[in-house]
């Protein structure tokens, strides 16, 4: 993540000043762990990586897979992807849209899904990345499989559906919920946060009842449709 970017991801309060010391203490542990985990892929170690089929996940992959074809030499490195679905007990299914859906407990017997990173994925990966890197949008999501680089306002139509069922006056919480749950979109409350501000920078939201976090009441514009 960029450093610019964090303060408008991050959901965390406190002044500007201890806002700015908990990034650079972040940044510094995860610079750190980065380190580590090159230097012990260089030396021959196996690495693992689990992802999902969420943008967030397909960048990291990416990312990661890209600095590790920097490197002279690396250990095997094994993929497991979050299955999108599967079936649960009696007459159930299942769909996830992240690791963080499955408790830690169960993730061993996904290993059957392990399959290796060969050279010719990393070099792919690689040369994506410097695309993307290129392009410096604003947001990338997963399109058909892989990641293309969009306007940060991709995802508004999701929001402004929502918008039309609910009342003039409502909670942030349930626009963010709704569309959170509706469509499975692989993204988190943070990006919606963001686009809600932008309509409310617009005219197409007021804030109604200030409140913590998305606690807010926010009112539709009148007319909002026609802005």
């Amino acid at each position: 993540m960029r450093k610019t970017s964090f303060p408008r991801a991050a959901s965390f309060g406190g002044s500007a000043a201890e806002r700015e010391r908990v990034i650079e203490e972040s940044l510094e542990e995860l610079q750190a762990n980065l380190q580590t985990v090159l230097t012990r892929s260089a030396n021959g170690e196996e690495l693992r990586i689990w992802y999902s089929a969420g943008p967030d996940d397909a960048c990291g992959l990416c990312w990661l897979l890209a600095k590790l074809h920097e490197l002279e030499q690396h250990g095997p490195v094994q993929l497991i992807k979050l299955p999108v679905w599967e079936y649960g007990e009696g007459e159930t299914m299942m769909a996830y849209t992240g690791w963080g859906e499955i408790s830690p407990g169960e993730w061993g017997r996904y290993l059957s899904l392990t399959q290796t990173a060969k050279p010719a994925l990393l070099q792919a990966c690689a040369g994506r990345w410097k695309e993307l890197q290129r392009e410096n949008a604003p947001l990338r999501v997963c399109l058909n499989g892989g990641l293309q680089s969009m306007p940060e306002n991709f995802y508004d139509s999701f929001l402004l559906r929502e918008l039309e069922r609910l009342p003039e006056e409502f909670l942030e919480a349930s626009l963010v919920g709704n569309v959170l749950g509706r469509y499975q979109l692989g993204v988190g409350d943070g990006w919606l946060t963001l686009r809600i501000e932008a309509f409310c920078r617009e005219g197409l939201l007021e804030v109604a009842q200030d409140g913590p976090g998305i606690r807010r009441r926010l009112r539709q514009h009148s007319d909002w449709a026609s802005l």
